[in-house]
């Protein structure tokens, strides 16, 4: 069974996330670990993003030079 878009889209945003993670030591990192798990949790419980983890995400996607448009949307 394939994947549709929207799922292409989300493992692709948890890989951009994961790489701002790996990426250096930053004084925002609980942060960015939280939206890492809010972006992964709502992929696997299937359940939208409170509109705070959602700017969040979107929010550091945009940092990793996300050029995909706001993920907020599909993952709600």
């Amino acid at each position: 069974m394939g994947m549709d878009m929207d799922e292409v889209r989300m493992i692709l945003a948890v890989r951009a996330l994961r790489k701002l993670i790996n990426k250096s030591d930053r004084g925002d990192g609980d942060e960015l670990v939280a939206a890492y798990r809010a972006l992964g949790e709502a992929i696997v419980e299937n359940k939208p993003m409170t509109r705070k983890n959602r700017a969040r995400v979107d929010e550091y996607l945009c940092e990793a030079g996300w050029s995909e448009g706001p993920i907020g949307a599909a993952a709600a």
